[in-house]
């Protein structure tokens, strides 16, 4: 990171009425710049967004069963469109980086200990007046928004034409599987993946709620479920090199023996395979996405659409439409 972001840390530090002179280090992360101290994190939002100002309203109401570092301060004065958020710095390490090194008893007892905090948050009503927030798929309990995408999809030819028809004609008759979702008014993390979950032997933080907002709870099911099946996209490319699907292969089924009514509810395997083919046509359209992103994209919606993504594992457990 440049000295012109760590000069906004400092910045950020000295309004949350911190020791701007603290030393700094970097951590690699995949929506914003962060910055830690002996005791604190600095997060920095460079885009033109309000995620952190968001997210600073929203953590304080959360129950405390909801296991999560405690925020200092917050605020967007450290530069023209940055925003800053500093929190207290928590022991232990992102999961994803060492889920690999822990034993089969210890692996139960993040699991345990994650089922908790997401059952807590599940269960927990929006504040009042807070925005929608920002989504990483494009359906929660409406297609509408899915097909439009499709159809853009194939207008500007995003997917190979094999594929094309075969997107939209799955929207067709698999969409009445959103009929069926939990409760739409309470609250998901939004992103959850192993780099926003600390574990330190003993407790796990959940971090980075910017993506948090109302939504079916299965929906962070979709999320968590894509980050075993393809880690790489969620981590940051230090560490995105070191990992692959199958160090993650057994999660789903502890997490599930913890947390079963994750994994319950009519058409759920439909539902999660059309919130992860809402993600890759978010991806698809994405103006940012390199060459090689849309072939993965393409090679993954394929796989959804073939019966040998990473959710198939679901298929003999849950209903479906066919």
């Amino acid at each position: 990171m440049s000295s012109l972001a760590e000069i906004h840390a400092r910045r950020a530090l000295e309004q949350a009425g911190l020791d701007p002179a603290a030393p700094l280090v970097t951590l690699m992360s995949v929506n914003n710049q962060v910055w830690m101290t002996t005791e604190h994190v600095v997060r920095l939002n460079m885009s033109p967004t309000t995620r952190l100002q968001r997210e600073a309203r929203l953590t304080p109401t959360l129950p405390p069963e909801v296991s999560r570092p405690t925020l200092v301060a917050s605020g967007n004065g450290v530069g023209r469109e940055i925003e800053w958020q500093v929190a207290e710095r928590v022991a232990g390490n992102p999961l994803s980086r060492v889920w690999t090194a822990m034993g089969s008893d210890e692996r139960d007892r993040a699991m345990a200990r994650l089922a908790r905090s997401l059952k807590a948050l599940h269960d927990s009503d929006a504040p009042a007046g807070l925005e929608r927030g920002t989504a990483l798929q494009l359906v929660d309990v409406a297609s509408d928004h899915l097909r439009e995408s499709a159809l853009e999809v194939s207008r500007r030819r995003l997917l190979r034409p094999s594929a094309a028809f075969a997107v939209e004609h799955f929207i067709e008759t698999h969409e009445a599987a959103l009929a069926y979702a939990p409760p739409a008014h309470k609250l998901i993390h939004g992103d959850l993946v192993f780099e926003n979950i600390m574990w330190d032997g003993r407790e796990i933080y959940l971090l980075d709620f910017e993506f948090c907002r109302s939504a079916p709870r299965d929906v962070d099911l979709d999320i968590l479920l894509r980050f075993c099946g393809y880690p790489q996209l969620h981590a940051p490319p230090d560490v995105a090199a070191t990992l692959n699907a199958s160090q993650f292969s057994d999660v789903p089924r502890r997490l599930q023996t913890s947390y079963p009514e994750l994994f319950c509810g009519d058409y759920l395997f439909d539902r999660l395979r059309l919130y992860a083919l809402g993600f890759e046509l978010r991806t698809l359209l994405d103006p940012d996405q390199s060459p090689m992103a849309l072939e993965f994209s393409n090679d993954r919606v394929e796989a959804l659409l073939e019966g040998r993504s990473h959710l198939d594992w679901l298929r003999s457990t849950s209903p479906t439409r066919s």
